[in-house]
């Protein structure tokens, strides 16, 4: 606008504070014109809402040290699920849950670090809403749909116990530990593609922590059906270990439960068939899982040699005898079972011998095969031992080359697929393979844990012992591992798809088979089959083998200057191995001490 004095002006906003004003004396608004009129401003007094006088309502008590709860609604509902309290719940389980979510700093779980100001932390001074919460409405189809289902190469009665045997048990209500260790299993394995399932799997898993430290105490396990339930519950927490990425606590359950496989069938041998069943069982599981710890890690869980031949299970076969390959142990003391072989061996029927496990995807003589290979390393440890290592070595081998593993019956007469009760997994794209397919599947997950075999044989005669000799060196050829190798991956490989629908995929072929390789594409091959295990999301223990596998190959490649002069080190060092034991008798043992004490478990 234009001004008297021809300027061209225009408005403009300043913001200034109220204080500097008043500090210079100038007043605005209301308060300009009562300055002016000289008069004061009379204010009418605040009115204070007192619902305690309106209501009746108390006063919040005071906060000496209030806390921020990082904590929303959504938090409190995933936390504690939906439904009502039920009227029937005792005090003593509330108190039991104001334990357990007072416990969360003492779990063993690195994804899971609680902070002062985590909603975990917070909520773990409110006590839980009701005994069962909504997720378990959809763990419990989730681990007979998907889980059960994928566990085993047939998913009947008599080869799928997961279905048969545990999930009963965790639906009695006598059972609540492995009720609470089966839910804890489901959620940890939903946890492998939604992180948020990880707190609910803890909560599970400490429940059932302690209802097993009930049944371990005084009185706690006196009938035959509470026995089942410690057994079971502690497979299935050995079990959720394994799934949980391999925490080495795995081992310490198998020990335990290995230590209480004895009383189990001085009780079961009393009751009813139904638990001889479940024992039967629980000695797979225990055989098959030690085992391969054998064949991955020595340590005093896995040292099976001290134990003594508990009165077997009872079989058709009461008069069953231990073999091992087509030779007479009794004509060549050289041939004798070690003790370890001799208490797996009183457990297994001798006419199945030969036949397809299809819970573990290979034979029992396969089996004591291979836990005859990894009793090879105490035998190398003497000098005098020399000829026993050698010619047991040679049977070994003999062994291996000459054992037929055969279907069961039930696949070679059948003209259709076995009724079963399994859902596709839901992440899963392909169709379930058909029954041509399962048995070629089958057949060739045997020979893949052969041919393992075959190479854990090689590896453990390649490394330096006190009793090796030339004999025992050239008893498998190098060309012959590489063929092994070769034959592992391509089948593998060829039928990943069918084999990728259970739990028997033969990962311990493929991590041997791995961890032995020096070529280029075929590091690239079993890279690539553990990558496409992995993006189904299923197993918790596929993720821990590839890393031990792929530190094997940067140590390999980093000290082959070193393994050159490996010889002339075991001659030097001889006289050390005869009185000291090996440590890290296996490559991928170093490699797993490097990681920082893992503990794999390739079942």
């Amino acid at each position: 606008m234009d001004c008297g004095k021809n300027l061209k002006c225009g408005y403009d906003i300043r913001l200034t504070w109220q204080e500097d004003h008043e500090a210079r004396g100038v007043s605005h608004g209301r308060t300009g014109v009562w300055s002016k009129a000289g008069r004061s401003p009379t204010t009418a007094p605040r009115q204070v809402f007192d619902a305690s006088k309106m209501f009746g309502v108390p006063d919040f008590p005071n906060i000496e040290n209030p806390r921020f709860l990082n904590t929303t609604f959504n938090d409190v509902e995933m936390h504690f699920g939906h439904g009502d309290a039920e009227a029937g719940v005792d005090q003593a389980e509330r108190e039991d849950d104001l334990m357990i979510n007072d416990d969360w700093d003492f779990m063993e779980y690195e994804d899971l670090k609680p902070d002062p100001g985590s909603p975990q932390r917070a909520l773990s001074l409110i006590s839980r809403a009701g005994k069962i919460s909504q997720f378990d409405a959809y763990l419990i189809p989730h681990f007979e749909d998907v889980i059960c289902s994928s566990s085993t190469l047939l998913d009947d009665e008599r080869y799928n116990p997961y279905r048969h045997v545990l999930f009963p048990m965790a639906m009695d209500s006598r059972s609540p530990g492995v009720y609470h260790a089966t839910m804890a299993i489901s959620a940890n394995v939903l946890r492998l593609g939604n992180p948020q399932y990880g707190v609910i799997a803890l909560g599970h898993r400490q429940k059932a922590l302690r209802r097993l430290i009930t049944l371990l105490g005084p009185g706690g396990a006196d009938t035959s059906h509470e026995m089942d339930e410690m057994l079971g519950l502690v497979l299935m927490l050995c079990w959720f270990e394994i799934s949980d990425g391999c925490s080495p606590s795995w081992v310490k359950h198998l020990n335990g439960f290995r230590r209480i496989i004895e009383q189990h069938q001085r009780i079961s041998s009393r009751q009813s068939p139904h638990s001889m069943n479940v024992g039967q069982f629980f000695m797979r599981y225990f055989a098959f899982h030690l085992v391969l710890a054998k064949t991955t890690f020595q340590s005093e869980e896995t040292d099976a040699d001290e134990i003594r031949s508990p009165s077997p299970v009872a079989s058709p076969t009461d008069d069953h005898k231990p073999t091992i390959g087509e030779a007479n142990e009794d004509s060549d003391p050289a041939l004798a079972l070690s003790p370890s072989s001799s208490f797996l061996a009183a457990h297994m029927p001798d006419e199945t011998m030969d036949e397809i496990d299809l819970y573990k995807g290979f034979s029992d003589r396969l089996l004591l095969l291979i836990n005859e290979i990894t009793d090879l390393v105490p035998v190398g440890k003497t000098a005098e031992n020399s000829a026993i290592f050698t010619t047991k070595a040679r049977h070994l081998k003999s062994s291996l080359d000459t054992l037929q593993q055969h279907l069961p019956e039930i696949l070679t007469s059948a003209s259709s697929p076995p009724p079963t009760t399994s859902k596709p997994n839901s992440n899963s794209t392909s169709t379930p393979p058909s029954l041509t397919a399962r048995k070629a599947a089958i057949s060739a997950t045997a020979e893949t844990y052969r041919l393992g075999a075959i190479i854990l044989l090689h590896h453990i005669l390649s490394q330096p012992h006190a009793a090796s000799s030339v004999a025992s060196h050239v008893i498998i050829h190098a060309r012959e591992q590489q063929a092994a190798i070769a034959s592992i991956l391509s089948t593998i490989s060829h039928h990943f798809e069918t084999m990728i629908h259970s739990a028997a995929l033969p990962l311990w072929s493929l991590f041997l088979a791995g961890c032995s390789v020096d070529d280029e594409e075929q590091r690239i091959a079993a890279l690539q089959i553990f990558e496409a295990t992995e993006d189904r999301k299923r197993f918790g223990n596929v993720k821990p083998a590839r890393e031990v596998m792929e530190m094997v190959w940067r140590q390999r490649d980093l000290g082959r200057d070193q393994r050159r002069s490996a010889a002339a080190t075991a001659r030097k060092n001889s006289a050390d191995h005869s009185s000291a034991p090996v440590r890290g008798q296996y490559e991928w043992e170093r490699a797993m001490v490097l990681l920082g004490g893992w503990k794999i478990s390739l079942t």
